[in-house]
């Protein structure tokens, strides 16, 4: 119980972290083109 519980935390950071990755390159992008 405690892994999965522990695995899904994980999860969810990961998903964070990857949004977050993704808004910040995409910024950085149209930053680059202007």
């Amino acid at each position: 119980m405690f892994c999965v519980w522990k695995q899904n935390m994980l999860k969810d950071n990961y998903k964070k972290v990857e949004t977050k990755d993704l808004h910040t390159s995409l910024r950085d992008l149209t930053k680059d083109e202007r």
